[in-house]
């Protein structure tokens, strides 16, 4: 997969350099989990294999401040697969943090995400943990990506993908699921 992306970054390279975009398109693909949003960021989740995605995300950078920081809106479709199948649809205000001391060697971003989460119908992997689930779940996104300091454009995406009533504030739903997805972007 590596020499695919060093592949494909050099492809995508205009006259030796290629700097991201106002746009994105990402194309990610990753696994479920009923544990909690604390255990996945701890990489101590569990992961159900038998409950797979891949997501469809096109993206449009708002406003930058300064180099640092750039504020983005993401819409997603999610097509489930395996033990259950149904379609997820979201969207997104995304903060993007820019700058790490390490971007000469490799170009890093962090973000962060807050929106919605609809789906075509209830999962069955939410509910199993918890009592209940809705088809409409707040949505949060945290993210890494890493890509070439030449070619900016195509980059690796590492992402968690978090549904959750917010503690029973959205329809009494006290917890969700947690997915976490690996795949890649391309800034135009």
């Amino acid at each position: 997969m590596i020499i695919s992306f060093l592949f494909c970054s050099q492809l995508y390279a205009e006259e030796g350099k290629a700097e991201a975009g106002k746009w994105s398109l990402t194309l990610l693909g990753g696994v479920m989990s009923d544990d909690t949003l604390r255990d996945a960021a701890l990489f101590k989740a569990d992961y159900d294999y038998s409950h797979k995605f891949t997501t469809l995300a096109l993206g449009r950078e708002l406003v930058r401040w300064k180099s640092d920081l750039r504020f983005e809106l993401e819409g997603q479709v999610l097509r489930h697969r395996g033990a259950q199948k149904y379609w997820e649809f979201g969207g997104a205000i995304i903060a993007r943090w820019l700058s790490f001391p390490w971007d000469g060697y490799i170009d890093t971003s962090f973000a962060v995400g807050e929106g919605f989460s609809i789906t075509s119908e209830k999962s069955v992997l939410e509910q199993r943990r918890h009592e209940d689930s809705s088809r409409f779940l707040n949505y949060l996104l945290f993210e890494f990506t890493f890509a070439h300091p030449e070619y900016k454009a195509l980059s690796l995406v590492a992402r968690l993908h978090h549904r959750s009533g917010i503690r029973g504030l959205i329809n009494d739903v006290h917890g969700a699921s947690n997915s976490m997805a690996l795949g890649l972007r391309y800034e135009f």
